[in-house]
C-alpha cells in the first residue's frame, strides 16, 4: 500500500497524464528470482520476501509492470547516462542499509543464472560467515552493520563536558568508523577486481 500510495503521488506531482505512461520499472532490494519475479535475499526490507509484488502492482495500475534489483538498475543509469558511458565493463557498488553491486557486461546487465549477481554483501569476509545472523544478512553486511552500530553507540556514550570534547570525541569516533569502512570496502572491491576485472568501478 505505501508503494501503490507512493507511485500515484509522483504521478500527481508530475502533471504526467495516465495515459502517456507506457510502463513502470521498481526496483527492489535483495535478488529478483528470474523465473517467478518474487523477491528473497531482502533482510532490510522484510516485507518483500517471497510477496508476488508484480500482480499486486498489476491489480492496481494498467501499465506493463518490470521489477529488478535496484543496483542493477542503478548500474545500467549509469551505463546509459552516468561514470560509466562507452565502457564495455564496470559495476556499481551501493552503500546504504546494506551493501550490494550491479554489473554491466557488454552494454548489458549481469544477472546471474537465478538473479543473484552482486549480491557482494554475502561474501564471507566477516569474522564469522557460518555465523547465523552473519549467514542471513551476509557476512559482509553484517560487519558493515556491526561498525555502524558500534559508531552510534561511541557518539551516545560520549559525555557532553563541553563543545570542543564532544566535536573530537565525535570526529574521532567517525573517523575510525570510516576508516573501518572503507579497509573492508576495499577488500570488497578488490575481490570484485579479480572475478570480473571492470574497467570501471563506482561506489555510491
Amino acid at each position: 500500500e505505501q508503494l501503490i500510495h507512493l507511485v500515484q503521488g509522483l504521478i500527481a506531482d508530475s502533471g504526467v497524464k495516465t495515459s502517456a505512461i507506457r510502463y513502470m520499472v521498481i526496483g527492489c532490494p535483495g535478488v529478483v528470482d528470474p523465473v517467478s519475479l518474487r523477491v528473497h535475499h531482502s533482510p532490510n526490507l522484510t516485507s518483500l520476501q517471497n510477496l508476488d509484488l508484480k500482480r499486486v502492482l498489476a491489480d492496481r495500475f494498467e501499465w506493463p509492470i518490470f521489477l529488478d534489483n535496484d543496483l542493477n538498475l542503478h548500474a545500467y543509469g549509469e551505463y546509459r547516462y552516468g561514470c560509466s558511458q562507452n565502457t564495455s565493463s564496470s559495476v556499481f557498488i551501493g552503500l546504504g542499509s546494506g551493501i550490494g553491486m550491479g554489473i554491466m557486461l557488454g552494454g548489458q546487465v549481469w544477472r546471474g543464472a537465478k538473479g543473484g549477481a552482486g549480491e557482494i554483501g554475502y561474501l564471507p569476509m566477516g569474522r564469522e560467515p557460518l555465523n547465523a545472523e552473519e549467514k542471513k544478512h551476509g557476512a559482509l553486511e553484517y560487519s558493515l552493520n556491526q561498525l555502524r552500530r558500534k559508531y552510534l553507540e561511541a557518539q551516545d556514550a560520549q559525555p557532553l563536558d563541553g563543545r570542543i570534547m564532544e566535536l573530537h570525541a565525535r570526529s574521532s569516533a567517525y573517523d575510525d568508523y570510516i576508516d573501518a569502512m572503507a579497509r573492508d570496502c576495499a577488500t570488497a572491491v578488490a575481490s570484485i577486481m579479480t572475478l570480473l576485472d571492470p574497467e570501471i568501478v563506482i561506489v555510491g
